[in-house]
């Protein structure tokens, strides 16, 4: 992640007392919490619904920098409390107030690369994991993380997080190398390959 020290994605508000949640999601905002060791105590505060929407906030999105009170906040987003039948509606937004050379825990997406001999020749690929939880200092938190399906060939249709590229060493990888994040269906065409060879094999040895 490339520091952007010019750049404030939003800002957060102080919350009116005596407007409960419910009060605040009917004028426009979502409540939410802020937290963290560079805080005295945690914040309960507000921000504009449509700031949610046009910045596509998720657990996934680098870190934030916002302003409360002309004072500029670094958030990560540790929780986000939908309605459980209104999928759209946010009920509360947890952000983790941290500093840039703190060492913190992160969830980041899983991208794939380049192709696979099995893909082409007509297997699925399933994704088991879509995300990494990574072990970093806030700077240094990657956008993503890649893998290629080119390690998907031959025999092997699995691909591990140990296959992942890492972006230097000051990241760290906090799951279990040996889990899987990948598979690919066998092809067909290998399939039947594979059926004629035994086949052809079992003709020869009752001959």
């Amino acid at each position: 992640m490339q520091e952007e020290k010019s750049k404030i994605d939003f800002k957060l508000f102080k919350r009116e007392e005596g407007v409960n949640p419910r009060q605040l999601r009917s004028r426009g905002f979502i409540p939410v919490t802020l937290y963290g060791r560079v805080l005295k105590e945690s914040l309960s505060l507000k921000i504009e619904q449509e700031v949610y929407r046009q910045k596509k906030l998720s657990q996934f999105v680098k870190p934030i920098r916002a302003v409360y009170e002309d004072q500029e906040q670094i958030l990560l987003i540790k929780s986000i409390q939908r309605h459980p039948v209104k999928e759209n509606e946010i009920l509360n937004i947890e952000f983790h107030c941290v500093e840039l050379e703190e060492q913190v825990k992160a969830l980041v997406p899983i991208k794939t690369k380049d192709s696979s001999e099995l893909i082409k020749a007509g297997g699925l690929l399933f994704m088991n994991k879509r995300v990494a939880l990574v072990k970093c200092k806030v700077k240094e938190i990657p956008d993503f993380l890649e893998v290629s399906l080119s390690l998907l060939s031959g025999a092997r249709n699995l691909l591990y997080f140990s296959d992942l590229e890492i972006p230097g060493e000051q990241v760290k990888l906090e799951n279990p190398l040996d889990e899987v994040i990948a598979k690919v269906s066998t092809p067909r065409t290998l399939s039947s390959e594979g059926a004629e060879n035994t086949a052809e094999a079992e003709k020869k040895t009752t001959a």
